[in-house]
């Protein structure tokens, strides 16, 4: 079992192994429940907590670009007109 400090701020860091265990990662939303035994934390579900689960979610209508040729303008520009 781990101890976490409490910052002045109410911030508490989750241990890494804890994390990695239950797939916590930046931006991951987390529900918080209080309860007579103390507080319990839960991953919220049905959101993207990992990259990995967002891949999909916006189509991709130009295709692989190479890492050279990523020009935002460019790219946007060779679907002027084509309702994008």
């Amino acid at each position: 079992m781990s101890s976490v400090t409490v910052s002045v701020k109410g911030q508490v860091v989750l241990p890494a192994e804890v994390r990695r265990k239950l797939g916590i990662v930046g931006g991951s939303r987390l529900e918080v429940v209080a309860s007579d035994d103390g507080v319990l934390l839960r991953p919220l579900k049905g959101k993207a907590s990992r990259v990995e689960d967002g891949l999909g979610i916006v189509p991709n209508r130009v295709g692989p670009v190479a890492i050279d040729e990523m020009d935002g303008g460019r790219i946007l520009a060779s679907f002027k007109g084509r309702g994008l």
